[in-house]
């Protein structure tokens, strides 16, 4: 953080009733290239609403403060006080008034602050906020607009240094969905079959999705109760369907009372059993969704005496519906049990062409940053399949040739969902509809089954021995090697004694208790091969936690680390994770 944070002059708004600062809020929080037209609600907008609104309330109380009515009375070269199309034609160079997360946010500002704290303060002359989630750059914009202060005089408006520094915000207690973390797939096998259920015990699976929509028969009923109980009893609880995407839904043709009488007549049926871990409900819902969706949901909470969580998939195309409006329309209408998405990285050609998708690190960030702006658990669907199906340019996603999922990639997918403190894996798809899911014909694992039982046996020995009980603080990425960043995500300023980091293309997870976790970013050898990465800092008696003995040990029989003048130097291999400790 910069050492004058707290001691700086006072940063003016206006100066004998002259505005001399222009006011900028953030843009779309992803690129106008990858919206899509929608119709109706679902109409992508460019800003979040919440910063929009953050920012007028700094200007709303810049104008009463200085008791002017008419917003034309304050200009500033030729723009509007509050300039949100930094005009162009103005040739005045004034300080800029950063609110939310633009690409000029100086993160550096928040020092070691985790994310229950915010920054406001001064950096090349411009105030910026600082924040690691949405609602701690609008508790940041509130901060300013209330501390803000007034000339005796009446004519000049400024922030004074002590309003200038880091600052705490309210969170909400944590309500976790699921008690330790845990493995889930998608689409039920043959439920029956002792085999598959011996298949399911030895994938890892502490759940398994059962449909039970339409199921109204008492010896129907009795089949699918006596199935939860046979799995529970094995150690697995069930997911299972009620109600998924019925036209009812739909805002057009909404029907409340509908909706509750169904969700009241699914659980009677079923709630007095302990197997069942949550209700699965929709998958992707879009705005019109929205309103059918949260009446259900508070069907499920008014109903069931045990209140279990309510699986609501975000989806992968949160993107094009106006990505962190949709987020906050979900958080504020539906109050989720827990943020989860299935973002596969689908741009996986046999060339090795754009083996992540660009954005899946940015949907890592806001899945994890809404997750804690809300006290909640954060979980993902990860690809195990060949990843779009069929070959050739004619495919339904319109891409190149696909390549079929390895070691690599799986572990790529599994490390990230670990770096960033999801505590939900739920593996896309069980059950075999294609030529490409992880069991074949007849219900028979194939490659891609053994592939992500190993990821599955990683993720649970870590989750459950390094993750759970702790809050990862901070996720820093290093550059990649031309210098760039991925987008949205927050590039390493130091933290927490670490000193400086070299090294490209990883991700840096700060525990709040001092583990770190170093994840390599390389997915395919057209990325890269081994590289290292040395963090300065880190010096003397340290530990890594070994996921094979599924214990920690001295860093000296790490067989990637080694210690010396430089600090901790990690040679990464691709798709590689270690994670470090202070003894």
């Amino acid at each position: 953080m910069n050492d004058d944070i707290r001691t700086c002059e006072p940063f003016y708004f206006v100066r004998d009733r002259r505005p001399v600062c222009r006011i900028r809020y953030a843009e779309r929080p992803f690129p106008p290239e990858i919206y899509i037209a929608l119709k109706g609600d679902e109409v992508s907008h460019d800003v979040s609403y919440m910063t929009h609104n953050a920012a007028w309330r700094i200007y709303g109380r810049l104008m009463s403060a200085l008791h002017i009515n008419d917003y034309t009375q304050i200009t500033a070269g030729g723009g509007h006080f509050l300039d949100l199309a930094c005009d162009a034609g103005s040739t005045e160079k004034l300080p800029l008034v950063y609110i939310g997360k633009t690409d000029r946010t100086d993160f550096s500002l928040l020092g070691d602050a985790t994310p229950a704290q915010f920054a406001v303060g001064i950096s090349g002359g411009d105030l910026h906020t600082a924040a690691q989630t949405p609602l701690g750059f609008i508790a940041a914009a509130d901060h300013i607009a209330d501390s803000i202060r007034i000339s005796e005089d009446g004519r000049d408006a400024y922030l004074p240094p002590e309003a200038m520094g880091v600052f705490e915000r309210p969170m909400p207690p944590v309500v976790h969905a699921f008690p330790r973390t845990t493995i889930s797939f998608y689409g039920p096998p043959h439920l029956g079959d002792d085999r598959v259920l011996s298949d399911i015990l030895a994938f890892g699976a502490d759940e398994i999705p059962m449909s039970a929509f339409g199921v109204t028969k008492k010896e129907d009923v009795d089949r699918v109760r006596a199935l939860i109980n046979k799995y529970y009893a094995h150690g697995v609880t069930t997911r299972l369907y009620a109600i998924h995407g019925a036209p009812s839904y739909e805002a057009t043709v909404l029907d409340g009372s509908k909706i509750r009488a169904e969700v009241k007549e699914f659980v009677d049926r079923y709630s007095d059993l302990d197997g069942i871990s949550q209700w699965g409900y929709f998958d992707e819902p879009s705005p019109n969704h929205i309103a059918g969706v949260t009446i259900a949901k508070q069907a499920f909470y008014d109903y069931d005496p045990k209140h279990r969580p309510v699986y609501i998939n975000i989806g992968p195309s949160a993107h094009v519906l106006g990505c962190e409006n949709f987020y906050n329309r979900l958080a504020r209408e539906l109050n989720l049990d827990y943020y989860c998405l299935d973002r596969y990285p689908f741009h996986i050609t046999e060339r090795g062409d754009e083996m992540a998708d660009p954005y899946f690190y940015a949907h890592l960030e806001l899945n994890r940053s809404y997750a804690v702006d809300y006290g909640r658990d954060c979980g993902l669907i990860l690809a195990a399949i060949k990843v779009g199906g069929e070959d050739g340019p004619g495919d339904e996603c319109g891409e190149l040739p696909m390549a079929d999922m390895n070691d690599d990639f799986m572990r790529w997918q599994t490390n990230l969902l670990l770096a960033y403190g999801h505590r939900y894996l739920e593996q896309y798809v069980y059950y075999h509809v294609h030529d490409y899911c992880m069991l074949g014909e007849g219900d028979v694992p194939t490659f891609r089954w053994h592939i992500a039982q190993r990821a599955n046996r990683y993720v649970k020995t870590v989750g459950r021995c390094v993750m759970d009980g702790r809050t990862v603080d901070a996720v820093f990425h290093l550059p990649k090697p031309d210098g760039s960043y991925d987008f949205n995500v927050i590039p390493y300023y130091g933290y927490r004694g670490a000193g400086d980091v070299r090294g490209v293309d990883a991700a840096l997870s700060f525990l709040d208790d001092g583990t770190l976790i170093v994840t390599d970013k390389r997915c395919d050898a057209f990325h890269g091969g081994d590289h290292d990465v040395t963090v300065s800092g880190l010096k003397g008696a340290l530990e890594w936690f070994n996921a094979e003995t599924a214990s920690w040990e001295d860093i000296a029989s790490c067989p990637a680390a080694r210690v010396g003048g430089d600090g901790l130097t990690l040679t990464l291999t691709r798709a590689s994770q270690y994670i470090v400790r202070p003894r």
